[in-house]
């Protein structure tokens, strides 16, 4: 009785045989070795397999060199005809046919630096986890007019109020003004605040009626093209009421009215003039018509011109 001998081609394996079942030809187990072979691989993938008879053979590739000794042990050699270091690149051989390359970075163009007089701060004392700088940049303020709060930058901003005191000396304030609250001096503000200050400051109108009489010479005449007198926050302007007028004020309002009793040099209307000696005159043509009143107190005509009363006509 004959047995077979099993060979798994793609592998070069004999099948083991765990019980013998009886005699095998020569051609079966010529055959049998014939599919044998050890595997070839690269990087644990199967590329051949090589049978019995069949040869391999080791060439040597770009840079190397194989030789294959006596004994079949093969060794493979790198041609390395020179390693030069550059600028900063040192290279040594360690005399196995290894060789140890360092670079060191010298660069010296790359530099963080802030401005002269700049608020900006750099640290540079540190490094990153690849060797490098690590600049760390900061900025100072002075947390009066700008502070730093969650990372970002904030400007403090500061109040204004409104005078109610006037006071005097060094530094004097007028009632009406605005001013920089106690300790916000320096701090900034914002446009709200700005157009609030506007709209507290203040002058003041007063009414007064004591004005008297103004002389030819001291009445004033200001240009069209004059400025008249500047009015800041916190001045008063007085509106006056001189001879023969009055005046009444009524919050914002001035109202102006000639008093009851009046006195002129000289009054002249029409054709009758009234001077400050008690004469009436009246104009050449002019006739005076006296409503059906009596005319009392008339002195005894002299001239042929002059009227007479009662008492010369009996």
């Amino acid at each position: 009785k004959t047995g077979e001998i099993t060979v798994t081609e793609t592998t070069g394996a004999v099948t083991p045989i765990t019980t013998a079942t009886g005699l095998v030809t020569d051609k079966t187990v010529a055959d049998a070795i014939a599919k044998s072979g050890f595997q070839l691989k690269q990087n644990g993938t199967l590329k051949n397999v090589v049978n019995p008879g069949e040869s391999l053979n080791f060439k040597p590739g770009q840079g190397t060199t194989v030789s294959v000794g006596e004994n079949g042990d093969v060794q493979v050699n790198a041609n390395v005809a020179s390693l030069t270091g550059g600028d900063n690149v040192t290279v040594k051989d360690n005399g196995n046919g290894s060789f140890t390359i360092n670079a060191k970075d010298t660069n010296t163009q790359a530099s963080v630096s802030k401005a002269e007089n700049s608020p900006i701060t750099i640290d540079s004392s540190a490094t990153n986890s690849a060797g490098a700088k690590d600049y760390k940049l900061d900025v100072n303020v002075d947390n009066t007019t700008i502070s730093k709060e969650g990372g970002t930058l904030h400007a403090v901003t500061g109040a204004i109020e409104e005078v109610t005191t006037t006071t005097t000396g060094n530094n004097a304030k007028k009632k009406g003004q605005v001013q920089a609250k106690s300790g916000d001096d320096n701090k900034v503000t914002t446009v709200g605040n700005v157009a609030n200050m506007i709209n507290s400051a203040k002058w003041f109108a007063k009414a007064d009626n004591k004005g008297g009489e103004i002389a030819d010479n001291e009445k004033t005449n200001d240009a069209d093209d004059a400025d008249g007198q500047a009015m800041s926050a916190g001045d008063k302007l007085t509106l006056k009421a001189g001879k023969n007028l009055r005046v009444k004020r009524e919050g914002a309002n001035f109202t102006f009215a000639t008093d009851n009793d009046v006195i002129f040099n000289k009054v002249t209307s029409g054709e009758v003039a009234i001077n400050d000696g008690g004469k009436l005159t009246v104009g050449a043509g002019s006739t005076i018509n006296m409503g059906n009143n009596i005319v009392g107190g008339v002195k005894t005509g002299v001239a042929d011109t002059d009227a007479v009363n009662v008492a010369q006509l009996k």
